[in-house]
């Protein structure tokens, strides 16, 4: 996994975060699922929702986290890499979805075609 540090919610600027209650019921939620470790479902989705809601200036962080899922040996976890690309992808993300397209799992493989074309479409 990378080393880059994921911030802290008291960290990020006001007008980059949402109402928190509507996805962890407390500041300590949050926090704990970033202590989560790097192969946890929770962080997973804790860096996806990051990735669709934060400014510019985030994106490559937040997708230097996201990477290293890329090559998890789960499909789920892959799958929803491609789908994070679809949202906030660019052609630097364009080599790891080329690599998904060869994917044994077909919802992968749709997954990195989705974000390829979302990305094409830019």
């Amino acid at each position: 996994m990378s080393t880059t540090k994921v911030p802290l919610r008291s960290e990020i600027p006001v007008e980059y975060t949402w109402d928190l209650e509507s996805i962890y019921a407390s500041p300590a939620d949050w926090e704990a699922a970033l202590a989560e470790p790097g192969d946890s479902p929770a962080r997973l989705n804790l860096l996806i929702a990051w990735l669709a809601h934060a400014g510019d200036a985030d994106w490559n962080a937040i997708k230097a986290l996201l990477k290293p899922y890329a090559e998890s040996s789960d499909t789920s976890t892959r799958y929803q890499f491609g789908e994070a690309m679809a949202l906030r992808g660019d052609a630097e993300d364009v080599p790891v979805l080329l690599r998904l397209l060869a994917d044994a799992d077909t919802d992968v493989r749709i997954s990195a075609a989705n974000a390829l074309l979302a990305i094409e479409r830019k």
